[in-house]
């Protein structure tokens, strides 16, 4: 036990060095989450989606929540957003 709470107070500065440990600790394999795609454009594809997801479920939270015109009227308005049909053929 001694070991395990001299590492932590040596190493709590590293969160890189304490996430393995606890990998270790847990039994977790050092395998890439995403090894099972070969292709990348399709998991770009996939992360992309899912940001845009993101990204349009906080703007709808921030447009359902009431704001007072005076505070509406300091903030610019919004750019356009890019098509989320877009898809990624390469990089």
């Amino acid at each position: 036990m001694y070991f395990y709470s001299e590492f932590m107070i040596e190493n709590g500065a590293d969160q890189r060095r304490l996430f393995n440990a606890a990998k270790k600790l847990l039994g977790m394999k050092d395998e890439p989450l995403f090894a099972e795609h070969l292709d990348k454009t399709i998991i770009a594809n996939d992360i992309g989606r899912y940001f845009v997801r993101k990204v349009e479920i906080i703007r709808n939270e921030i447009d359902a929540t009431p704001i007072s015109q005076s505070d509406r009227d300091l903030v610019a308005p919004d750019k356009p957003v890019v098509d989320s049909n877009v898809i990624l053929h390469s990089f």
